[in-house]
């Protein structure tokens, strides 16, 4: 049982890093909309980049 216990938790890790992997998917997608659509966020920057050069 303790055996099994172990290798639950080394597959445990290998759990994590696949967690890890989607965070950065997620990332990687929220990255893209930002460059497709534009978004809130987006439009803000823009507008700080418009008002500074007078500036």
């Amino acid at each position: 049982m303790s055996t099994g216990f172990f290798v639950r938790t080394l597959s445990g890790s290998r759990i994590f890093v696949f967690a890890f992997g989607f965070l950065t998917f997620l990332w990687f997608v929220r990255w893209a909309s930002a460059l497709g659509p534009p978004t809130q966020n987006s439009k803000n920057t823009t507008q700080i980049k418009h008002f500074e050069p007078p500036r």
